[in-house]
């Protein structure tokens, strides 16, 4: 869950690229800038959205750490190893 995490923030992080991106063409197609700020509105509502889904997943995450040890998963590999 950390992993998909990481890869959650680095594909926030390239998305946000290509957006900043498309927002430099969009102003240099002189689209209003009304508009424009509309699209950024948008986009940081879905970002809102994406950044509580990310701070749950690491959040289980953690939960998942603290609620789990080793040895119980060693032992349970082990019972299914033998069945």
């Amino acid at each position: 869950m950390t992993r998909k995490a990481a890869i959650a923030e680095i594909n926030t992080k390239n998305n946000l690229l290509d957006y900043l991106d498309g927002l430099v063409a969009k102003l240099g197609r002189k689209a209003p800038v009304r508009n424009v700020l509309n699209d950024v509105k948008k986009y940081l509502d879905n970002q809102r959205i994406t950044k509580l889904d990310r701070q749950a997943l690491n959040v289980t995450a953690e939960l998942v750490k603290t609620k789990i040890s080793i040895p119980e998963i060693n032992k349970t590999f082990s019972n299914l190893e033998t069945k």
